[in-house]
């Protein structure tokens, strides 16, 4: 697996990672593995934030890499992180120091900007998978829409009725995320594509967190009744947060004719697909605790991490 180094990442589809929406290589198994000194990760254990979404397999991270105590015949980490600071935050912490370790997606345009402006180079290792998906109402009657329709959807409003996608007449009442969440970023790299969302949307129908948006996009009394809502939010991050939530009312939909599981995201065959990434500064040193981290993310044992923590490995 090939590590990224850029200064500006709009440039990493000319890098060694896939872009997203290519094939993935599937099939894929890890080289034989070196044995991993974890011992000098607990001695010096980075600091580590990121995402919401990945915010589990921090967690299991520091499990992994500390004792636990005994509690009523328990397990219990009494220093576990609780907080997740959230993609654009985790990056600009980490380029101003206050990180050493963010594991994210890919970030809003403006990091890029952030870390030019700081002279900061950042490198990139992805260590497990995420998907984009459109979530609406269970009654909504259809089941996939395409990325032209998303565009018309959220882009000038061709397209703002369910019964033009072949649904029922009633108004779509289309969903957006904060400019600076790392489901936007998504959302503008592959539905926006350089344009701007409808300003209606962006200032009447802004959702501030993922459960927000979740919870909106199952809503099924806008306007009473006069629309149904159509949102959007991370694969793993509705499975693993689904049966707590009880958000049962919810359909996902299908992107151009593929339906978002974790076999269609392991192979690429989703469009939508993307990875969450272990970002350091490029200056951090070769024998560095967090470098040996990273290394420990792509071994077996971190594997087990990432499934532990209900996210998509990228090996097989």
């Amino acid at each position: 697996m090939k590590t990224i180094k850029t200064a500006c990442f709009c440039c990493l589809c000319l890098l060694a990672v896939l872009a997203p929406g290519c094939k993935r290589e599937t099939g894929a198994v890890l080289p034989e593995e070196q044995p991993i000194d974890t011992k000098a990760i607990r001695q010096n254990y980075p600091l580590i934030n990121g995402s919401t979404s990945a915010f589990p397999l921090i967690q299991e991270i520091y499990k992994a890499m500390h004792e636990p105590e005994i509690t009523n015949g328990e397990k219990v980490w009494p220093a576990l992180p609780q907080t997740a600071y959230q993609t654009v935050m985790s990056y600009m912490m980490l380029i101003d120091g206050e990180l050493d370790l963010a594991i994210v997606t890919q970030p809003p345009k403006e990091i890029a900007e952030y870390a030019a402006k700081a002279g900061v180079e950042l490198e990139y290792t992805p260590v497990c998978l995420e998907a984009l998906i459109f979530i609406t109402n269970a009654k909504v009657s259809i089941e996939s829409i395409t990325t032209d329709e998303l565009r018309k959807i959220y882009i000038g409003r061709q397209i703002d009725n369910w019964s033009q996608l072949g649904g029922a007449d009633i108004k779509i009442e289309a969903l957006t995320r904060n400019q600076d969440s790392g489901s936007y970023g998504l959302m503008e790299r592959f539905v926006l594509k350089g344009d701007k969302a409808d300003d209606e949307i962006e200032n009447y129908s802004m959702m501030m967190s993922m459960v927000a948006m979740i919870e909106g996009a199952v809503n099924d009394n806008y306007a009473g009744e006069k629309s149904l809502p159509l949102g959007y939010t991370l694969y793993y991050y509705l499975q693993n947060n689904k049966q707590e939530y009880k958000w049962d009312d919810l359909k996902i939909l299908s992107i151009d004719g593929v339906k978002p599981t974790p076999a269609t995201i392991s192979s690429g065959q989703y469009p939508y697909f993307d990875y969450y990434y272990a970002v350091i500064k490029s200056e951090t040193p070769k024998d560095s605790a967090v470098r040996t981290l990273i290394s420990w993310l792509k071994s077996s044992e971190g594997k087990k991490a990432v499934l532990s923590a209900g996210l998509g490995n990228i090996y097989e």
